[in-house]
């Protein structure tokens, strides 16, 4: 039995509360939602919900959210025709919320693929932010995760061993690393796909229809 690096107290890392309480507070606090026009996920806080719809921080200025519920503008959007919820666009002219997200961010039929935001990011193993400091130290040094693969990694990590102090060679710390290069990896593919589906979208030209002007 040794030393638990989160609080101190004598026991292993699993059987540790601070550790678990860290834990859960971070996965409950990572809450997305979908954006309703460009569709990338948010965390829960950055959405604002305007008239309805989910709507992210870059796309809030296509939105005009200064009406109350009793004030929203119902009528005949002039492109697609049909009377419904219109949403009133920076230079003042309305269109309903399809047709801005048609003419500004695009659409398409194939599946959104998942976002490199849904990854659940690996948790420092330890509550001493002092060792966090030491150990972002030793990778400017040592550049450990600059590798394309996992088995590129895998020798980098094994040449190291010898320049680590004690606690970096804890298994849990080792399976942290390896969580933190497979999160890498995954991030990378993941946003090369995001590219790749965003190309698949048919979008419009992204000024107004009726008065040409961009926001």
């Amino acid at each position: 039995m040794e030393y638990c690096g989160n609080c101190d107290e004598l026991h292993s890392e699993k059987d540790c509360k601070v550790y678990m309480f860290n834990k859960e507070k971070c996965e409950s606090d990572k809450i997305l939602i979908d954006c309703d026009l460009c569709e990338t996920p948010d965390e829960m806080y950055k959405i604002n919900c305007v008239h309805g719809m989910n709507i992210c921080t870059c796309c809030s200025v296509l939105v005009h959210d200064d009406m109350s519920e009793n004030d929203k503008i119902e009528g005949e959007c002039p492109v697609c025709l049909e009377y419904t919820q219109l949403n009133m666009l920076p230079c003042k002219h309305h269109l309903c919320f399809d047709c801005c997200k048609h003419i500004y961010f695009g659409v398409t039929d194939i599946e959104r693929p998942m976002h490199y935001v849904e990854l659940d990011e690996p948790m420092w193993p330890y509550v001493n932010t002092h060792l966090e400091t030491i150990y972002k130290d030793f990778l400017k040094e040592h550049h450990l995760y600059d590798h394309d693969t996992l088995e590129e990694f895998t020798k980098h990590h094994t040449s190291s061993f010898g320049e680590r102090t004690h606690w970096m060679c804890d298994e849990a710390f080792i399976d942290y690393e390896y969580d933190v290069m497979q999160y890498i990896l995954l991030h990378k593919k993941l946003d090369k796909g995001w590219y790749e589906w965003m190309e698949t979208k048919k979008v419009g030209n992204r000024t107004c229809p009726l008065c040409r002007a961009s926001p």
